[in-house]
């Protein structure tokens, strides 16, 4: 569902911006933290807003960690909960998602048309 959709259905004003936290995680080397993040894009002020992080897995839990230190150079919001596509297991850190879209241990494949000329999640079966 779109923000559009939602400010239909809703009647709320609903912003977008983007937060990307590979900057701020681990399971990334610094050179290529430096060489593929994209911008963090926020264009309002988020103080006091309930804010809706989305994510398309969650695996180790590290990202999840970083996204909201991110968000928070923007101000204080409300209230924030974590939406993700597919939550893997797998946790390094105590970090769970407010709502799932599927609960997988299987491998996730994530092509993005910048990178891969393509734009499709892939759920790639594990061999026993």
């Amino acid at each position: 569902m779109s923000a559009c959709e939602i400010e239909r259905i809703e009647k709320v004003s609903v912003r977008v911006g983007s937060v990307h936290a590979n900057s701020c995680s681990d399971d990334l080397p610094q050179a290529a933290k430096r060489a593929t993040v994209p911008k963090t894009e926020i264009g309002f002020a988020v103080t006091g807003k309930r804010v809706v992080l989305v994510d398309d897995t969650l695996y180790t839990g590290k990202k999840a960690r970083a996204a909201p230190e991110m968000l928070f150079r923007h101000g204080c919001p409300q209230q924030v909960s974590l939406w993700v596509l597919t939550d893997r297991g797998r946790r390094e850190l105590p970090i769970g998602a407010a709502y799932v879209g599927r609960r997988d241990q299987d491998r996730i494949e994530l092509l993005v048309g910048e990178v891969d000329k393509s734009e499709k999640v892939l759920l790639m079966e594990m061999a026993l």
